[in-house]
């Protein structure tokens, strides 16, 4: 593409553009794009909260599409990220996984990092270096979990800084999710799964069943209910989970189990979703079926 065709683009992109011109080599990833008017690699996508935009984590630049115009319309200069967005408010969470060496002519602008960024303004707001292979935001933009294959996860609250290690452990296998009033988080690291309370930073209950790894998660609306699955094809429901903390440092956290199993898929399942009312979950497979479950059965 000419500079003119990318023009709108750089012009609505100042974080990108000023990275440009000390690591020029990501222009090829802008290239690659601007011929195509595609993105390769897709990890993630997430809504602004206005359903304005839709934000696209790929091996690729993060990009933001535009519904109005059916296009892209900016760029920031982080790649092999995923993103995530709160309910309200102008921020997003970037988690760059990217690994290539300090002298890589294409290496993007913070490689393994967390990072929060303004969606009006298009730059960078903070940043938690050492924490890139996954991040969530809560729902109201407060706190970030953040993981890191070495380091384990943490709770950062990017408006003062402040991290609370959640889990110390080496693992390539993370699993975050907040629940709908952002004041319980699900982690699931390797064979553990807990619920960690926010407000008093501590585990709320550790979560039993056969399930090995629980890499796809989903909560119900009014976030009494969660449901997982790994690769053995089945998945678990805990329906009463616990709703408060122990109440103090020395009491142990509650050891909740599955109440139910759903079985019926013949290949791992790579997806979970509740309807918005809470009676229906929706599961997809790699055995190209999707299946509707009743939770008032």
């Amino acid at each position: 593409p000419t500079a003119k065709e990318l023009r709108p683009l750089l012009d609505a992109s100042p974080a990108l553009v000023d990275y440009l011109k000390v690591q020029p080599g990501i222009f090829d990833y802008l290239d690659a794009w601007g011929h195509t008017g595609r993105t390769r690699g897709v990890t993630s996508l997430a809504f602004t909260p206005d359903a304005k935009h839709l934000l696209v984590g790929s091996g690729d630049l993060v990009r933001s599409w535009n519904f109005e115009t059916r296009g892209f319309d900016f760029a920031i200069p982080e790649k092999n990220a995923t993103v995530d967005t709160p309910n309200s408010g102008d921020l997003f969470v970037v988690a760059n996984h990217q690994r290539d060496g300090v002298n890589d002519e294409r290496r993007s602008a913070h490689p393994d990092s967390t990072l929060i960024y303004s969606f009006t303004r298009r730059r960078l707001v903070a940043e938690l270096p050492g924490y890139g292979w996954r991040a969530v935001i809560s729902p109201d933009g407060e706190y970030v979990a953040a993981a890191s294959p070495s380091r384990g996860v943490v709770l950062w609250r990017p408006s003062t800084g402040e991290t609370v290690p959640i889990l110390q452990e080496y693992s390539l296998e993370h699993t975050m999710s907040f629940a709908p009033d952002g004041r319980t988080l699900f982690v699931a690291v390797s064979f553990r799964r807990f619920l960690w309370d926010v407000p008093t930073k501590r585990i709320r209950a550790n979560l039993r069943s056969a399930l090995r790894f629980a890499g796809v998660v989903a909560w119900s609306p009014d976030g009494r209910s969660l449901a997982a699955a790994d690769k053995s094809q089945s998945i678990d429901i805990w329906a009463e989970l616990p709703s408060a903390a122990p109440n103090n440092a020395r009491e142990s956290p509650t050891d909740s189990a599955s109440q139910f199993r759903l079985r019926g898929h013949e290949a791992e399942v790579t997806a979970l979703a509740f309807s918005p009312d809470g009676r229906w979950l929706a599961s997809a497979a790699n055995d190209h079926s999707i299946r509707l479950w009743s939770t008032a059965d």
